[in-house]
């Protein structure tokens, strides 16, 4: 019933004109137990009746202990000699120790000289095919977790909030490292054909940041500056989901030069102030809530959330969106709900521009 749009029409609604309509990624983002509750088959049979206006290949990134399979040894966070090292990543232990490498930083000198490197061609193989089936559609190049969430799963999130005050020299060397190899992936995103680079810092709660906005500025926002950079000199967009409200670091996520933010969580953000903030400098990349509404409301009452959504962040001459699921569809979530928000979103954005170019 639907056709994807074409990579020229996601680009200029990323730049922020007017388009056929709003374009759609990470819509059908299948969380915890959907496919387990309602069965593969149902769920698919409805994520196909729609189609993906982007198409996404993932970048290969360093195991947590132990490489992934046929990649170099020493593709992992764990450096050789490590107590760990090549233990089973999801061997049972909490989630915030479970992928923890760096306990202390008395081993920060071991952990730099021993960095992984991105440099073997087969970590982006997805992103190459990716766009060898794209079709003359935009290409995502997706590397979910560095940062913030990249620094906390190294060092576990209690050590990490302390760091941000008492061990300012190693955690600056740190997201250092980190940079390296994340411009790593931007430049063998962009050599594999990606049109974006697409990563995740869950940065905010249902409230407020994880950190001060003082802290964000003086550890992360310099990172967020030079990944932009980087993919804004290779011809890309720079992509970022951050679960959360961080409505006090907006501007920094603008002036950092951020294209695209997702999910401008519902419930945990006001859209209207946020759209106030944003428009026409950056691109909401904003999400229906999966929360409450597409769990707990009628077909009905997400048809007009999801209006609601296009309504507020989708303006003529001021700037556009891209609509996606907030966060991955939750188990217990209506099949038919699903449905209303994934064709609303088709008809509704179509009928929108209908009207702006009569």
């Amino acid at each position: 019933m639907y056709k994807p749009l074409k990579k020229e029409d996601v680009v200029s609604a990323v730049d922020g004109t007017w388009v056929i309509r709003p374009p759609v990624y990470m819509h059908k983002w299948a969380g915890e137990g959907l496919n387990d509750y309602h069965g593969e088959d149902a769920v698919r049979e409805i994520f196909n009746r729609y189609p993906d206006d982007i198409v996404e290949g993932n970048i290969r990134q360093p195991g947590g202990l132990s490489a992934p399979e046929g990649f170099s040894p020493d593709y992992c966070w764990a450096w050789p000699g490590h107590p760990r090292r090549d233990a089973r990543d999801n061997e049972k232990r909490g989630k915030d120790s479970g992928s923890v490498v760096l306990e202390s930083f008395d081993h920060l000198d071991e952990f730099l000289a021993n960095f992984p490197e991105a440099d073997d061609p087969a970590i982006y193989d997805a992103v190459r095919k990716a766009a060898e089936r794209a079709g003359g559609r935009y290409v995502a190049a997706k590397a979910f977790n560095n940062f913030y969430e990249r620094l906390w799963s190294l060092r576990g999130m209690q050590n990490l909030l302390m760091d941000f005050h008492i061990h300012k020299k190693e955690l600056h060397r740190l997201c250092d490292a980190l940079l390296g190899i994340v411009l790593e992936f931007v430049n063998g995103a962009a050599d594999a054909g990606a049109d974006a680079f697409v990563t995740s810092n869950d940065l905010g709660h249902q409230t407020g940041l994880m950190m001060s906005p003082a802290s964000f500025r003086e550890f992360l926002k310099p990172l967020h500056v030079k990944v932009a950079e980087a993919c804004h000199s290779r011809g890309m967009h720079y992509w970022m989901h951050s679960c959360g409200n961080l409505t006090d670091i907006l501007s920094d996520l603008i002036e950092a030069g951020v294209d695209c933010l997702h999910p401008l969580q519902y419930g945990a953000m006001d859209w209207q102030s946020t759209a106030a903030i944003i428009r026409g400098k950056m691109t909401a990349w904003a999400g229906v809530d999966v929360q409450h509404i597409l769990q707990e409301e009628t077909p009905k009452g997400v048809r007009v959330h999801v209006r609601e959504l296009i309504d507020t962040f989708n303006r003529p001459g001021e700037g556009g969106c891209v609509v996606a699921a907030g966060n991955g569809i939750t188990g217990s979530t209506p099949l038919e709900n699903i449905d209303a928000f994934l064709d609303e979103t088709f008809c509704y954005g179509l009928k929108c521009s209908a009207a702006e170019d009569a």
